[in-house]
Protein backbone atom coordinates (compact mmCIF):
# COMPACT_ATOMS: atom_id res chain seq x y z
CA UNK A 1 0.00 0.00 0.00
CA UNK A 2 1.34 3.20 -0.72
CA UNK A 3 1.42 6.00 1.54
CA UNK A 4 1.07 9.57 0.15
CA UNK A 5 1.71 13.07 1.86
CA UNK A 6 -1.72 13.37 2.10
CA UNK A 7 -1.90 10.52 4.54
CA UNK A 8 0.71 12.09 6.05
CA UNK A 9 -1.35 15.37 6.51
CA UNK A 10 -4.32 13.30 7.42
CA UNK A 11 -2.78 11.51 10.34
CA UNK A 12 -1.33 15.10 11.50
CA UNK A 13 -4.79 16.83 11.37
CA UNK A 14 -6.12 13.72 13.26
CA UNK A 15 -3.71 14.22 16.18
CA UNK A 16 -3.79 17.57 16.47
CA UNK A 17 -7.88 17.16 16.75
CA UNK A 18 -7.38 14.67 19.64
CA UNK A 19 -4.37 16.72 20.99
CA UNK A 20 -7.44 19.27 21.26
CA UNK A 21 -9.26 17.26 23.88
CA UNK A 22 -5.71 16.33 25.72
CA UNK A 23 -5.32 17.90 29.06
CA UNK A 24 -3.06 20.27 28.94
CA UNK A 25 0.69 19.52 29.98
CA UNK A 26 2.74 21.87 32.38
CA UNK A 27 5.40 20.05 33.78
CA UNK A 28 7.91 17.70 31.81
CA UNK A 29 11.43 16.90 32.77
CA UNK A 30 13.71 15.92 29.88
CA UNK A 31 16.83 13.53 31.09
CA UNK A 32 19.76 13.86 28.53
CA UNK A 33 23.19 14.14 29.46
CA UNK A 34 24.45 16.03 26.18
CA UNK A 35 23.06 19.31 26.61
CA UNK A 36 22.30 19.44 22.84
CA UNK A 37 19.96 16.39 22.86
CA UNK A 38 18.22 17.91 25.57
CA UNK A 39 17.53 21.17 24.00
CA UNK A 40 16.64 18.81 20.84
CA UNK A 41 14.09 17.47 22.72
CA UNK A 42 13.11 20.82 24.52
CA UNK A 43 12.22 22.46 21.07
CA UNK A 44 10.06 19.00 19.71
CA UNK A 45 8.05 19.24 22.94
CA UNK A 46 7.11 22.85 22.70
CA UNK A 47 6.13 22.75 18.88
CA UNK A 48 3.76 20.30 20.75
CA UNK A 49 2.84 21.08 24.21
CA UNK A 50 3.22 24.67 23.95
CA UNK A 51 5.59 27.18 25.17
CA UNK A 52 3.36 27.86 28.17
CA UNK A 53 4.80 24.37 29.72
CA UNK A 54 7.72 24.02 31.78
CA UNK A 55 10.42 21.67 30.63
CA UNK A 56 13.57 21.50 32.03
CA UNK A 57 16.53 19.44 31.25
CA UNK A 58 18.23 17.55 33.25
CA UNK A 59 21.71 15.64 32.97
CA UNK A 60 21.51 12.68 35.10
CA UNK A 61 18.44 10.15 36.97
CA UNK A 62 19.67 11.74 39.82
CA UNK A 63 18.90 15.39 39.00
CA UNK A 64 15.91 13.99 37.86
CA UNK A 65 15.36 12.82 40.49
CA UNK A 66 15.57 16.32 42.81
CA UNK A 67 13.79 18.26 40.12
CA UNK A 68 10.76 15.55 40.91
CA UNK A 69 10.82 15.42 44.60
CA UNK A 70 10.33 19.49 43.91
CA UNK A 71 7.78 19.21 42.18
CA UNK A 72 6.42 16.41 40.36
CA UNK A 73 6.23 16.40 36.40
CA UNK A 74 3.59 14.91 34.07
CA UNK A 75 5.63 12.86 32.45
CA UNK A 76 9.58 12.48 31.60
CA UNK A 77 11.46 11.95 28.58
CA UNK A 78 15.06 10.28 28.70
CA UNK A 79 17.73 9.71 26.01
CA UNK A 80 18.97 6.34 26.37
CA UNK A 81 22.40 6.85 26.55
CA UNK A 82 23.40 4.08 24.90
CA UNK A 83 22.60 1.57 22.27
CA UNK A 84 23.16 -1.62 24.34
CA UNK A 85 19.75 -3.53 25.81
CA UNK A 86 20.49 -2.77 29.48
CA UNK A 87 20.66 1.32 29.13
CA UNK A 88 17.25 2.14 28.83
CA UNK A 89 15.84 -0.25 31.41
CA UNK A 90 18.13 0.83 33.68
CA UNK A 91 17.43 4.09 33.41
CA UNK A 92 13.65 3.95 34.04
CA UNK A 93 14.86 1.78 37.34
CA UNK A 94 17.03 4.84 38.20
CA UNK A 95 14.42 6.97 37.64
CA UNK A 96 12.23 5.67 39.72
CA UNK A 97 14.95 5.14 42.59
CA UNK A 98 15.06 9.08 42.19
CA UNK A 99 11.91 9.53 43.12
CA UNK A 100 10.60 10.13 39.86
CA UNK A 101 6.43 8.54 39.70
CA UNK A 102 5.61 9.82 36.60
CA UNK A 103 4.98 8.53 33.03
CA UNK A 104 8.73 7.81 31.01
CA UNK A 105 9.15 8.03 27.75
CA UNK A 106 12.46 6.13 26.41
CA UNK A 107 13.98 7.82 23.41
CA UNK A 108 16.93 5.40 21.86
CA UNK A 109 19.11 5.53 18.39
CA UNK A 110 18.85 2.14 18.51
CA UNK A 111 15.61 -0.13 18.99
CA UNK A 112 14.47 -3.44 18.47
CA UNK A 113 11.06 -4.88 18.80
CA UNK A 114 13.12 -7.03 21.74
CA UNK A 115 14.71 -4.21 23.01
CA UNK A 116 11.51 -2.34 22.94
CA UNK A 117 9.71 -4.59 24.79
CA UNK A 118 12.08 -4.90 27.23
CA UNK A 119 12.19 -1.32 28.28
CA UNK A 120 8.62 -1.03 28.65
CA UNK A 121 8.65 -4.31 30.98
CA UNK A 122 10.98 -2.44 32.72
CA UNK A 123 8.22 0.21 33.28
CA UNK A 124 8.52 2.45 30.52
CA UNK A 125 5.25 4.11 29.36
CA UNK A 126 6.74 4.33 25.57
CA UNK A 127 9.58 3.85 23.60
CA UNK A 128 10.46 6.09 20.78
CA UNK A 129 13.61 6.25 18.37
CA UNK A 130 15.22 9.21 18.61
CA UNK A 131 14.25 10.37 14.48
CA UNK A 132 11.29 9.63 15.43
CA UNK A 133 11.07 13.20 18.58
CA UNK A 134 10.41 15.70 15.59
CA UNK A 135 7.81 13.85 13.82
CA UNK A 136 4.38 11.69 14.25
CA UNK A 137 5.98 9.61 17.20
CA UNK A 138 6.41 12.11 20.10
CA UNK A 139 2.62 13.46 19.11
CA UNK A 140 1.05 9.52 19.43
CA UNK A 141 3.36 9.30 22.69
CA UNK A 142 2.19 12.20 23.96
CA UNK A 143 -1.59 11.85 23.44
CA UNK A 144 -1.35 8.22 25.36
CA UNK A 145 0.42 9.99 28.21
CA UNK A 146 -2.34 12.69 28.18
CA UNK A 147 -5.44 10.82 27.69
CA UNK A 148 -8.16 13.22 26.16
CA UNK A 149 -10.19 14.99 29.06
CA UNK A 150 -13.97 13.10 29.33
CA UNK A 151 -16.64 15.90 27.64
CA UNK A 152 -17.75 17.93 30.35
CA UNK A 153 -21.96 17.94 30.23
CA UNK A 154 -23.56 20.81 30.71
Amino acid sequence: MTYSGADVLAHLSELARQRALMRQITDVIVVAAQSQDGELIQSALRSVIGYDARILISATTSEAGALARRKQPEVVFAIDPSATQPAGAHTVKDLRKAGVVAPIAIISDLLTPRLSVEIVQAGAFDVLHRDDVCGVRLRECLLKLAAPTPPTKD
